[in-house]
């Protein structure tokens, strides 16, 4: 099940972005994402503020990333996106049960709960927490990514950004180093 061609997106690159790591191994995969820890949910989290990275370790990569398509803090998401991903998780029978008595009812609550929730960032962290977290990191992002979201784009009160990675294909590196 595809959602990707839905939608018609400009792709926007974001220049310089950057990660700190305590290793002098810059390999990204999803199985080194964040499990969500924070409380945006998990992906591979880069920031627009240097300090910010260094806080997770002494070497640095610089990257440009390359999103297409982002979760919105504005849109509520579709239906369909939320069953797909309600569908994905490998806990969904256990805690569809706890929404209703039939699969039908329990799925349809389900929805229903979440787009109540009123944007995607909301909805889907939600639905992370409930059907994901922790175990399944790397399936929400895989799931999401099948959606067509290459991740999430956050503003923060001192007015830098953080981006969430899902799809790191969308990770262009520029460099990586020790900085002192």
């Amino acid at each position: 099940m595809s959602f990707k061609n839905q939608y018609y997106l400009t792709e926007t690159v974001y220049k310089n972005l950057y990660r700190g790591f305590s290793s002098n191994d810059s390999t990204i995969t999803l199985e080194t994402a964040s499990k969500g820890t924070e409380t945006l949910g998990p992906g591979i989290y880069f920031s627009t503020e240097f300090n910010d990275a260094r806080k997770y370790g002494k070497y640095m990569l610089t990257a440009n990333i390359d999103f297409v398509r982002t979760v919105s803090e504005v849109k509520n998401p579709s239906p369909k996106e939320l069953e797909f991903m309600i569908t994905s998780s490998p806990k969904k029978d256990s805690v569809l049960d706890t929404f209703g008595e039939t699969k039908k009812d329990a799925m349809e609550e389900a929805v229903k709960s979440f787009q109540e929730l009123g944007n995607e960032k909301d909805a889907f962290i939600a639905l992370y927490n409930s059907f994901h977290y922790p175990n399944y990191a790397r399936q929400f992002c895989l799931s999401m990514v099948r959606l067509g979201f290459d991740g999430m784009i956050v503003s923060r009160n001192d007015g830098s950004k953080q981006f969430i990675v899902y799809n790191i294909k969308k990770v262009q590196k520029i460099s990586f180093k020790e900085v002192k």
